[in-house]
């Protein structure tokens, strides 16, 4: 119950509770094995983190213990224990307990005694490092250090300080220093010999600046050497760093103090690279200056880009690199690599590091003898370092690439070295765990050896199934299987090493965030899977469980995607019942359309190959653009096929996907042509995509490809064309979202447009003023010009209006709408009653013309828009308001009803199905206004246009319409 992974919490609840004092009766157990549980329960529960973080401080049991408990267990366990394991355990309790006591006598003698055969003869680092702890706050009460430094104890802890456990020697070196700072002349003495003078130098950098401060105190007063002065220096400058505010700590790594540092190392490394020649130790005056440096600039570099911007500039990476290669690996500390992980944790910079062969440097002390301790924080290091290289391939490559740094690392013997490890370290979790990740990114979509693959599946199975257990995020270690899943050849050994049993488990049991990538894994199994792969998930992970794990709500399955009106917004359960749902349909289409499937891969594999393709001729690349909309066309045509929509929605992620291939590879081109080329083939494609294709193809990351266009064209205003394409597009998708919408709901597409910020956009380019450009230029150019700023100024109006979210706009955005939608409506109304005479005099002259003259379908189309706009706006009251009592728009669109009607005042046009969608949208709009304008005002439009009268045959005409089909 209270191993490692219990909680911290929950043993801070214990200590609080006073059950340790419940614990005291069951000493006197009778039963040998009880009587060592309840002692190594107690331990457990002692052990907490930040208690042992705490050792300066009296414990804050020890008043309450100090009585009936700490006498119990001296009598009935130290001195009087039947197992040696007992002993140790009690020694470790009473240490805890009575830290910063002066302990009597009694105590002292048999705590100390069994203190000290635990530090000495403990075979596990970590244990062992905890127990010179204890020893540590023990001997920081005066009274206590005669007995501790008894039987020649202090070259024994020397001894120790040569471990190449980083806390083991630390700790040695720190218990040391408190007895030259605590004890008598004669133990200082004791210690100044002990240490060969320099000795305490070697822990700075380790704990706090306090103690190197004082290893440097005790170090100047036994000995007189002119390098202890840069140690000074370094100590200072770091105390100065600390006291610093944050917004001066960017200054601190001036050119001045970089070129010192600079300066130091360079020495520092061509003066160990002559001792290793010559097969000397480094000194430990030398091991103190590199400590002092590198805890400088690890304190300088931390949580500061100007600074690693600055170090970047320099040689210093380069010299920290050299320095981890040639420095005596047992000397090796966290804060030597510390400069380099701050440095590499910036993106910018990760693959310059990798550059100066900082992975070779570091793999240098992943294997025995290095310590658990130095391995883990080097191997951290290796991963932080390594998973740089997966960006840049994530830009430009397929998933499945192979990862850049692998031929260089297996050359150079690293892949060696991390097997190695991976062998060596295979029952300590977090080792083997990490090494393992590193194999997994550096193997990607390589074939893995079934030996070696082993190494790598074991930990990364046994840690999912631990954070399954814990509800833990299992995203890296989905991350790493799937390097692996790229290759085929993989598959077998993956499936003998239990890992579908594994996929099953977690959806059952994960947290609904992990289940919802796990999913998406387990299709990924079946994308890259080979017949016997795709065979083992379907029995492992049959279908109708799959089918069983679908949330049946309506809105979870047709959910679309954004606000409803009702409260602003659906439910976050909604949504992630949505998401869900998405990710489980994106795996049961492969069990229902695997053929399908295969096909929609092959071609979102071909575009993604033509997006890498380098060509040269201009009608190269033209064809091949056209090749990748082609595909991408055929893509939806395969989902459209499938009869299911549920197995429509999983299949298309892969499109969405494909989609956004095609027009980042549009962008990367930078070519105006075919940008603009761009903009008008996806008009083209959106007009002929059913509504589902559309709904599940548009969103976020499309309309920020679409707002990027419009930034570009903002930018640099002669991209007329590309701003008429890219706003065209704007509309045709915001329109086709208002008619896709159901009662109550807004446009389907608002979403994606205001998160993009494209309505932002929009809004910039319907206010703005004619480019001052066109003022040079000749009348009639200047008119061409004006005519097309505005007709797009008009066309970003009605997407605007369509896709709005937000209550008001300002009076300037109110007016420049206005401006717009009244001037095409004259001009559409004009239009039509101009078609509409000429029309009727054809007729009256017997002419057959008259009977099919043709309409201006643009025009028509335009103006539907423009209505459909106004329509969508029905819910901004006051706008409406504002646009009736203070521009009269309703003027603009009531003479609209008369439209093929049976009063004096119809407009007559030839009835085609883009003027019967013109009626509708009239009557939209209409029945807006209408809501807004009051008496006598109302009654006066009533009188005049017999709004009933003209509307009730549009419903007719429909109802009809609905009869014929069914």
């Amino acid at each position: 119950f209270f191993t490692e992974e219990s909680t911290h919490d929950l043993r801070k609840e214990l200590q609080y509770g006073d059950r340790i004092q419940s614990l005291i009766p069951l000493l006197h157990h009778s039963n040998l094995d009880i009587k060592c549980d309840v002692v190594s329960t107690i331990r457990s529960i002692l052990s907490s983190y930040e208690e042992r973080e705490e050792k300066r401080s009296e414990h804050h049991l020890y008043s309450k213990l100090r009585d009936e408990f700490v006498s119990k267990i001296l009598d009935l366990c130290l001195i009087n224990g039947e197992t040696e394991q007992m002993k140790k355990d009690s020694a470790y309790i009473l240490g805890t307990l009575c830290r910063m006591q002066n302990l009597d006598s009694i105590l002292k003698k048999h705590l100390v005694k069994e203190l000290k055969k635990c530090v000495l003869n403990e075979t596990d680092f970590y244990k062992q490092a905890e127990f010179i702890e204890i020893m540590l706050c023990l001997a920081y009460k005066k009274a206590n250090i005669s007995e501790i430094v008894s039987d020649n104890f202090i070259p024994a802890v020397y001894k120790l300080a040569q471990n190449p456990d980083e806390f083991i020697q630390s700790n040695a070196l720190n218990l040391l220093l408190i007895f030259a700072e605590f004890g008598s002349s004669d133990i200082n003495q004791q210690v100044k010999q002990t240490v060969s003078g320099f000795g305490l130098l070697e822990i700075i950098g380790t704990y706090e600046i306090q103690m190197d401060q004082l290893a440097l105190q005790h170090t100047v007063q036994w000995n007189n050497n002119d390098q202890l002065s840069t140690v000074y220096r370094y100590i200072q400058m770091r105390e100065q760093l600390q006291s610093q505010k944050t917004s001066k700590l960017k200054e601190s790594l001036t050119d001045d103090v970089l070129n010192q540092i600079l300066s130091q190392l360079q020495k520092v490394n061509e003066q160990i690279s002559k001792l290793i020649k010559d097969g000397k130790q480094v000194p430990s005056i030398t091991i103190g200056i590199v400590n002092s440096v590198c805890a400088y600039l690890s304190d300088a570099t931390k949580n500061n880009k100007v600074a690693v911007s600055r170090v970047m500039k320099t040689q210093l990476p380069k010299e920290l690199v050299k320095l981890l290669s040639i420095f005596p690996i047992k000397s090796i500390k966290g804060v030597h690599n510390l400069c380099i992980f701050n440095i590499a944790l910036d993106q910018e910079y990760k693959q310059q590091i990798y550059k100066l062969g900082t992975v070779q440097a570091l793999s240098r002390g992943i294997v025995l003898p290095s310590t658990e301790l130095n391995v883990l924080n080097t191997i951290s290091m290796i991963h932080n370092v390594i998973i740089g290289g997966l960006q840049t391939v994530k830009s430009n490559q397929p998933a499945e690439a192979p990862h850049p740094y692998f031929d260089a690392l297996n050359k150079t013997g690293v892949i060696s070295q991390l097997e190695k490890c991976a062998s060596e370290r295979q029952y300590h979790t977090n080792i083997s765990l990490y090494t393992a990740k590193i194999l997994a990114m550096l193997y990607k979509g390589q074939f893995v050896p079934p030996n070696r693959l082993h190494l790598i599946l074991a930990p990364l199975n046994k840690s999912m199934i631990a954070k399954i257990r814990h509800k833990q995020n299992l995203k890296l270690e989905f991350d790493s299987v799937k390097f692996i899943l790229f290759n085929k050849e993989n598959h077998n050994a993956m499936v003998e090493e239990n890992i579908l049993s594994t996929m099953l488990y977690a959806i059952q049991e994960a947290k609904p965030s992990d289940r919802d990538e796990m999913l998406i894994l387990v299709s990924y199994y079946f994308e890259y899977g080979n017949s016997n792969m795709r065979e083992n998930i379907r029995i492992s992970i049959p279908e109708e469980y799959i089918r069983s794990l679908v949330y049946r709500q309506r809105q979870s399955i047709l959910f679309c995607k954004i606000a409803h009106m009702q409260g602003g917004k659906l439910s976050q359960k909604a949504i992630k019942d949505f998401l869900m749902n998405e990710s489980i349909f994106a795996l049961l289409v492969w069990y229902v359309e695997e053929q399908k499937m295969d096909q929609l891969i092959a071609l979102y594999k071909s575009i993604s190959e033509d997006r890498q393709e380098k060509l040269n001729q201009e009608n190269q690349k033209n064809k091949q653009l056209k090749n990748v909309w082609d595909k991408l066309n055929r893509m939806t045509q395969i989902v459209d096929e499938m009869q299911d929509r549920e197995m429509g929605i999983g299949s298309m992620m892969i499109v969405r996907n494909a989609f956004h291939l095609a027009i980042q590879r549009v962008n990367q081109k930078q070519n105006e042509a075919e940008i603009t080329q761009a903009a008008n083939t996806v008009i083209q494609l959106a007009e002929n995509w059913s509504d589902f294709i559309l709904y599940n193809i548009i969103d976020f990351h499309f309309c920020e490809w679409l707002n990027s266009l419009l930034d570009e064209c903002r930018n640099q205003a002669f991209l007329v064309q590309l701003k008429e394409n890219a706003v065209n597009l704007a509309v045709k998708i915001a329109v086709r979202g208002v008619m896709m919408a159901s009662t109550l709901e807004i446009n389907k597409f608002s979403g994606p447009f205001t998160k993009s910020q494209l309505d932002s956009n929009l809004i910039a380019i319907m206010t703005e003023n004619q480019s001052q450009t066109s003022k040079n230029k000749k009348k009639q150019q200047q008119q061409q010009s004006g005519q097309v700023n505005n007709e797009i100024k008009l066309q970003a109006a009605i997407a605007l209006c369509c896709t709005k979210t937000t209550l008001g706009c300002s009076q300037t955005e109110l007016k420049s709408m206005t401006t717009l939608f009244q001037s095409k409506l004259q001009s559409a109304l004009n239009y039509l009653q101009l078609h509409s005479q000429m029309s009727n005099t054809l007729a009256q002259s017997g002419s057959k013309l008259g009977m099919n003259m043709q309409i201006n379908n643009n025009e028509i189309e335009t103006t539907r828009n423009v209505l459909l706009a106004l329509g969508q706006l029905g819910w901004e009251y006051q706008m409406i308001k504002d646009m009736i009592s203070t521009y009269k728009i309703h003027e603009s669109v009531l003479p609209l009803l008369h439209i093929n009607c049976k009063c004096s005042k119809k407009i007559q046009v030839t009835n085609t199905q883009i003027v019967q969608s013109l009626q509708s949208a009239v009557f939209f709009a209409v029945s807006v206004f209408l809501n807004q304008i009051k008496p006598p005002q109302f009654n006066q439009i009533w009188s005049e246009h017999t709004p009933l009268d003209h509307i009730a045959p549009i419903v007719s005409s429909y109802a009809e319409t609905i009869t014929n089909l069914i």
